[in-house]
């Protein structure tokens, strides 16, 4: 008997995900005391979940909190339902054909994640013997589902990570491309012997300040672990957001003509927001646009506002994206069937998670052939 119980638990550990962890659970389950059906059930929260079974539709029952399965759950303990007990407790599975019930908990380091339930058509078909041989079962599959639960945990940490790297990386590319505008601008004039504008000084100033703060946040092992990066809240001006965007935007897209048109007629503009994770967000929209547009095309940028919200829009008059990319232009390092664009598909994705940070919206409604306008909403209060 214990030898069927090693081979056994090998198909179990054999199995890679939960759902085949929890099949060949209830199948080897099955084998080892010929029941007939089987069903695994996990506690979330003190609710018991069934997650997989084997059983027809007219042999399930729900569990009742002050049943059985939740006393075994409970208690840890192991309990064998007779026929006559059924008929008390669960007539309508007697009259269904089920005849014998076992309860087995599904423990690890003395706390239980679930139940294994066994039926069979069978009156007093299990026995003690039969109920030490699944208790020993038991903790050999609450050791399959724990390692199956770590490997996932330890599969999405490290993607977390991994994803959190890449949008810091694209994050820097952007004040790293407006330093290196401006320094090859100061390098013609000094070539020429003309004074530098103070202006390209302070944002040179600007834009150092800023990547040096993204260099932190890209050093701090918890937002790795977390996958989030510092937000710093403050009253700030979107047309100053705005305005910085389409000034280095100007830098490295020289020959692209951005416009505004400020539509809020000199009202408050000032909003609770991180200024520099705004100033990305409006960034990455801008190249999105001009790299789905012609050369020296147009983009406009509108600031509007209605009772609750502040609105910016970027539009843009390209080639549009095909309505196949459009449930997918949000997502991670999505680039659509076009993969000869340049970039890792971040831009849209960071800039909703940033959006969504502000308690604000982001959409995208794009027309190929005609061009692309992409839409934020942010609350006022």
């Amino acid at each position: 008997m214990l030898g069927k119980i090693y081979k056994s638990a090998l198909k179990l550990f054999a199995a890679q995900t939960l759902e085949e962890i929890y099949k060949a659970t209830v199948k080897e389950a099955i084998d080892l005391t010929q029941a007939d059906y089987g069903s695994i059930f996990l506690g979330e929260k003190g609710v018991l979940h069934r997650v997989y079974t084997t059983a027809p539709l007219s042999t399930r029952t729900e569990p009742r909190s002050d049943g059985y399965a939740y006393k075994s759950f409970r208690t840890g303990q192991s309990f064998i339902l007779s026929a006559k007990l059924l008929r008390e407790i669960h007539p309508a599975l007697l009259k269904n054909g089920i005849k014998s019930l076992v309860l087995i908990p599904i423990a690890y380091h003395k706390k239980t994640l679930g139940l294994l339930t066994l039926q069979s058509k069978k009156d007093k078909h299990f026995n003690n013997e039969k109920l030490n041989l699944l208790k020993l079962f038991g903790s050999l599959i609450s050791l399959s589902i724990q390692n199956a639960k770590l490997y996932n945990e330890t599969k999405t940490a490290l993607k977390t990570r991994d994803l959190f790297i890449s949008m810091a990386a694209h994050e820097l590319r952007t004040p790293t491309t407006t330093i290196q505008g401006y320094v090859q601008m100061m390098k013609k004039k000094c070539l020429k012997g003309e004074a530098l504008p103070q202006k390209w000084i302070d944002i040179l100033e600007t834009e150092t300040i800023r990547l040096s703060k993204l260099l932190g946040e890209l050093l701090r092992v918890e937002q790795i672990k977390t996958g989030q990066l510092k937000y710093h809240w403050q009253e700030n001006s979107i047309r100053e957001i705005l305005a910085r965007a389409m000034s280095n935007f100007k830098i490295s897209h020289p020959k692209n003509r951005v416009v505004l048109q400020d539509q809020l007629n000199k009202k408050n503009d000032m909003l609770y927001s991180d200024f520099d994770k705004l100033l990305q967000a409006i960034t990455n929209l801008l190249h999105n646009s001009v790299k789905f547009s012609p050369p020296q095309s147009e983009i406009t940028i509108t600031l509007s506002h209605d009772k609750s919200f502040y609105k910016i829009s970027v539009i843009d008059r390209g080639r549009g994206i095909p309505k196949r990319d459009l449930p997918h232009v949000f997502e991670g390092f999505y680039k659509g069937r076009d993969h000869t664009r340049e970039g890792m598909g971040l831009g849209l994705f960071l800039a909703e998670n940033i959006i969504q940070r502000h308690k604000g919206f982001i959409s995208i409604d794009s027309t190929v052939g005609k061009g692309t306008t992409c839409e934020i909403r942010l609350p006022k209060n």
